[in-house]
């Protein structure tokens, strides 16, 4: 070896131990100044940009940002931002500051007293930056102008109390209920709109109509319909005394919408489902344990969540076996046994089924409605696991998975197995296509 060579080999290797020696270990606390881009969102024409950066406990930070421009507005303990769709304006939420809430916890502070989260709405061609304090929730129309936000609580003005002459009573009553107060507002044109005692909203993606849930006082609160036009503003009632109204969607054209409701007392409830065009009072059609091809002993899942095809012509939705109260219990807790017992004919290890409790009471088999043939379809049966169907128009059948007569062998082999069949979406017929096919997801 030349006399060069080993001169800039023992340079390079205490070029090297000197460089190590000023390098910071990575250890646990370090872990402390990581940080997260997260929810990245980019608008259709490209021209406005969304990002969080969040430390792995703390405050982080919301960033607007035009491609075209180098500057950003940054907005701290910004979260989950919406973009509207001609980049008019950015709406999301404000989170109250780390350290506050964490004293406060520590404190036993009581949920109902911790500071909320606000909500923000920054005007992209005004570059002016709005907020409400104490919001729940909001929503915007993915192709409209109005958002829709609820109110922690009810903002509803307090009415002056007159007294009638002749029965010397109070003629105004404030009621109290579970709902808070919902604000429409559209910054475009700087209009804002207020209905309360609002539960649970839905805005369709052109932004032209609403739909709500309204909490009415009683000796148990019970649950309204309404359909609001945002054009005309007019409210329309649909439905009202329900005990659970939940999952309200539109389909793409937003001109139906469907939604799960129960009027049952029982803890564990049973469901239907109604459909409804957004200019009718009355529904399309009523699904519920009656209804024509709905399976035997059977009612609407309130498990899962109904969508529609993309062309609107179909929605799926779930249904389960019909939910029977059980006879009232005579025995305290401390007289009853508890046993869990396995053999050698049980499909799965106790563990196993212990684990899956939850998810086998909550099981769902799947249905469509089709809208023009107004027939009920169901296509998943108990023997399916999975079913994986697409909601485009063009495709008419599904691909279902059954492993129940592999279920024992799973507990040692893997891959898992599973029977694949065809069903046809319109008239529920299947078709085993192959047996014993190894999936491992």
């Amino acid at each position: 070896m030349s006399k060069h060579i080993r001169l800039s080999l023992t340079f390079f290797l205490f070029h090297l131990i000197s460089f190590s020696q000023n390098k910071i270990p990575i250890d646990a606390k370090a872990y402390d100044e990581w940080k997260a881009i997260e929810n990245v969102h980019q608008s259709k024409s490209g021209l406005t940009i969304t990002y969080e950066i969040n430390p792995q406990e703390g405050d982080g930070y919301l960033f607007v940002k035009n491609p075209l421009q180098n500057d950003s507005i940054v907005i701290s303990r910004g979260k989950n931002a919406a973009i509207h769709y001609q980049d008019k304006f950015v709406v999301g939420i404000i989170q109250p500051q780390h350290d506050t809430v964490r004293k406060l916890k520590l404190a036993d502070t009581k949920k109902d007293k911790l500071p909320k989260d606000s909500l923000f709405i920054y005007l992209t061609n005004k570059d002016t930056l709005l907020t409400f304090e104490e919001v729940k929730s909001f929503k915007i129309a993915s192709e409209g102008d109005w958002i829709a936000y609820l109110s922690e609580n009810d903002n509803q003005p307090q009415c002056k109390k007159k007294k009638c002459n002749l029965f010397k009573k109070n003629k105004c009553e404030e009621q109290s209920t579970s709902g808070t107060t919902l604000t429409l507002f559209n910054p475009i044109i700087n209009k804002s709109h207020t209905i309360h005692y609002i539960n649970h909203y839905a805005l369709n993606k052109q932004g032209n109509n609403l739909v709500f849930t309204r909490s009415d006082k009683g000796e148990i609160d019970t649950i309204s319909v309404y359909s609001l036009n945002l054009n005309t503003f007019q409210e329309t009632k649909l439905q009202d005394h329900q005990l659970e109204i939940k999952n309200i969607i539109y389909n793409k054209s937003g001109d139906n919408f469907a939604y799960i409701y129960s009027s049952d007392t029982n803890k564990v409830k049973n469901y239907a489902l109604n459909i409804f065009s957004i200019s009718a009072t009355l529904p399309l059609v009523s699904i519920d344990t009656l209804s024509i091809n709905m399976p035997d002993s059977s009612s609407v899942s309130g498990n899962f969540r109904p969508y529609f095809s993309d062309d609107g012509k179909k929605l799926f939705f779930g249904t389960s076996y019909i939910n029977r109260p059980e006879p009232e219990d005579t025995l305290l807790d401390t007289e009853k046994a508890v046993v869990d017992i396995w053999g050698p004919s049980d499909m799965r290890i106790q563990p196993q089924q212990l684990h899956e409790k939850s998810k086998d009471e909550k099981k769902s088999n799947l249905a469509i409605y089709h809208l023009q043939e107004q027939k009920i379809t169901p296509i998943g049966i108990d023997l399916f696991e999975r079913i994986s169907v697409s909601s485009k128009p063009a495709i008419n059948h599904a691909l279902a998975y059954a492993s129940n007569k592999y279920k024992k062998e799973a507990t040692w082999d893997f891959p898992w197995k599973n029977d694949v069949y065809r069903i046809d979406l319109l008239t529920g017929d299947t078709l085993l296509l192959k047996e014993g096919i190894a999936y491992s997801n």
